[in-house]
C-alpha cells in the first residue's frame, strides 16, 4: 500500500499545486495573477527562501538554529540604523552580514565546543538577539529615510525586483558551496557520519561552527530584504513561531538540494497570501491557516522525507529506470 502511495506521490504533488492555482484563481481571478500580487509573492519568497537556505546548512548536520528569525530582525534593525546614521549603504550591508556571522559563530562554538544541544543553545541566543534588537531600536519601529536605501528597494533588473535578484545570487552561492566545493562535501560528510568524517581528517567541529556562521549570515541578508520590502523594521517583529515556519519551509522544499528551501518558500507564501480567501470561501475560520500548513507538512513528509525535491528525484529516477528497462533502453 505504501509503495502504491509513493509511486503516486509525484503526480499527487503536481496535481495538488495545480489545484491550488485553479482554486485561488477562481476565488480572485483579477487579483491572483496581478503583477502586484506576483511581486508580493516573489519578494516574500525571496526573504523566507534565503533564511531557509541558510538553515539548510545546519539541518544537513543534524542540528537546528532557532535564532534565525530573531537574527533576521536584528539584521534589519542593524542595517536600518547604520543607514540612518550615514554609513555608506554597501558598508552597512557588509557590517550587518558580519554581525550575522558573529552571532552564528557563537552558536556554533557553544554547540560544538561546549556540547550544548543546538536547540537549547539557539533558544538562548534568540533571547539575546531579540534583546539586542529591542535595545538598539529603543523599542520603536525604525523607518527608512535614506534616499539610496529606498531607491535600492524599488530598483529592478530586467523587470525583476532587486531583492529577488539577491535571492537568486544567494541560491547560486549556496549551490556552488554545497555542490562544487570541498567545503560542501565536508558538510555532507559530517552530517551523514560525524565519526567517519573525523577519521577521514575532517574537522567536524570547525565545519559545524562554519555552518552556523553561514546560517546566521543568510538570516542577516534576509533581514536587509525585510527592511527593503516594508520600508521599516520593528524589533521583535519576527518571533519563534516564524522560526518554525522557516523549518517547515526548508523541510517541505527539501534540504538535499539548495533550490529546495526556495521552492518551499514559494509554496508557503502562496498559501499564506491566498489561503485566507480559500478558507473563508469553504466556510472555515481564516485563523485555521496554521492547521492547513501543519496538515500539508505531514502529507508531504509522509510521501517524501526530503520534501518536494525528494519527490522530484524519485519521479526522475523512476522514469530513467523505466526507459532503461525497455528493449534497447540505456544503449546508444
Amino acid at each position: 500500500m505504501r509503495d502504491r502511495v509513493a509511486r503516486a506521490a509525484p503526480w499527487g504533488t503536481v496535481l495538488a499545486l495545480l489545484l491550488l492555482i485553479v482554486v485561488f484563481g477562481a476565488l480572485k481571478p483579477h487579483a491572483f495573477l496581478s503583477w502586484d500580487n506576483l511581486r508580493t509573492v516573489l519578494l516574500q519568497s525571496a526573504g523566507l527562501g534565503i533564511v531557509a537556505a541558510g538553515l539548510t546548512l545546519v539541518l544537513i548536520l543534524g542540528e537546528f538554529d532557532l535564532s534565525v528569525a530573531a537574527m533576521a530582525t536584528l539584521g534589519g534593525v542593524a542595517a536600518a540604523l547604520l543607514a540612518e546614521q550615514g554609513v555608506p549603504i554597501l558598508l552597512a550591508f557588509l557590517l550587518t552580514i558580519v554581525l550575522g556571522m558573529i552571532v552564528g559563530t557563537v552558536n556554533g562554538l557553544v554547540t560544538a565546543r561546549l556540547n550544548v544541544n543546538s536547540f537549547i543553545a539557539t533558544l538562548a541566543t534568540t533571547a539575546i538577539v531579540t534583546g539586542l534588537g529591542t535595545w538598539w531600536a529603543n523599542s520603536q519601529a525604525i523607518g527608512i529615510t535614506d534616499s539610496l536605501f529606498l531607491k535600492l528597494s524599488t530598483d529592478r533588473v530586467a523587470g525583476i525586483p532587486l531583492p529577488a535578484i539577491i535571492a537568486i545570487i544567494a541560491y547560486a552561492l549556496l549551490w556552488v558551496v554545497l555542490e562544487r566545493t570541498r567545503v560542501g562535501r565536508m558538510i555532507y560528510a559530517a552530517g551523514a557520519n560525524p565519526e567517519g568524517a573525523r577519521l577521514a581528517g575532517i574537522r567536524v567541529d570547525a565545519v559545524r561552527v562554519g555552518a552556523f556562521a553561514g546560517c546566521s549570515a543568510f538570516a542577516a541578508i534576509a533581514g536587509i530584504l525585510l527592511v527593503w520590502s516594508n520600508g521599516q523594521i520593528s524589533p521583535g517583529s519576527v518571533g519563534v513561531d516564524n522560526a518554525i515556519d522557516i523549518l517547515v519551509i526548508a523541510v517541505v522544499g527539501g534540504i538535499s538540494r539548495p533550490i529546495g528551501p526556495f521552492i518551499g518558500a514559494l509554496i508557503f507564501v502562496v498559501l499564506r497570501t491566498f489561503a485566507l480567501d480559500f478558507l473563508v470561501a469553504v466556510g472555515l475560520d481564516g485563523n485555521r491557516f496554521r492547521l492547513l500548513i501543519g496538515v500539508g507538512f505531514l502529507v508531504v513528509v509522509f510521501w517524501s522525507p526530503d520534501g518536494v525535491i525528494g519527490l522530484w528525484t524519485r519521479w526522475r529516477n523512476r522514469g530513467s529506470a523505466q526507459r532503461n528497462a525497455r528493449p534497447g533502453g540505456g544503449h546508444g
